[in-house]
């Protein structure tokens, strides 16, 4: 018996004697600090990933409001007639109209020139509420016939009128179309 008592001390000495007898069993602090910092970029990267969709979803969405906006306004100009029923006076709204301070009373193309508003609004003067931060604005300047782009300051028959939707200074929506005095007279829009 007294032999049996001395082989654990003995078989403990040479356990010591030879390390990889022992089996591991635990993670060192080292492999610990790199699992952490491996977790940690993966869920930096997926944070990123996540923050850059919310923000491309938002300007898809921003421009197709403003596209919206701006094809509603550019469908409102033309269905009136190329100038006035009733005045014949040079460009934007005369006296009565730009009273309201709306576009209720606009009875033709260039009572929108220079129109702008901000936010939007509908034409009984209204804000849209839900396009807080964007501003419509609207040009119908004369231009030559034989090239739209160039304006004129007198009476052409020639409307180009561009309706821009814009957030801050960023163009999200543009719309140009021209309007000439020869449609109205063969829609039979009076004049």
């Amino acid at each position: 018996m007294y032999t049996s008592c001395n082989t654990k001390p003995m078989a403990l000495a040479e356990s010591l004697r030879d390390p990889g007898r022992f089996q591991r069993s635990a993670f060192t602090l080292v492999e610990m600090v790199i699992s952490i910092v491996l977790v940690a970029t993966v869920f930096i990267v997926a944070m990123n990933t996540v923050g850059a969709s919310r923000t491309m979803m938002f300007r898809v969405a921003d421009r197709a409001a403003a596209d919206a906006l701006a094809a509603q306004m550019t469908a409102e100009i033309l269905a009136l007639p190329y100038w006035s029923p009733v005045y014949h006076s040079g460009m934007g709204p005369n006296s009565e109209e730009a009273a309201t301070g709306n576009r209720s009373k606009f009875d033709d193309a260039d009572d929108y020139d220079d129109w702008s508003a901000s936010p939007p609004q509908a034409k009984d003067g209204t804000e849209m509420t839900d396009y807080a931060g964007l501003t419509r604005t609207v040009q119908t300047p004369w231009v030559d016939p034989s090239d739209f782009q160039t304006e004129r300051s007198y009476e052409t028959g020639v409307k180009r009128i561009t309706v821009q939707v814009k957030r801050g200074n960023v163009v999200l929506a543009e719309r140009i179309v021209i309007k000439t005095v020869a449609w109205t007279e063969l829609s039979g829009d009076a004049w």
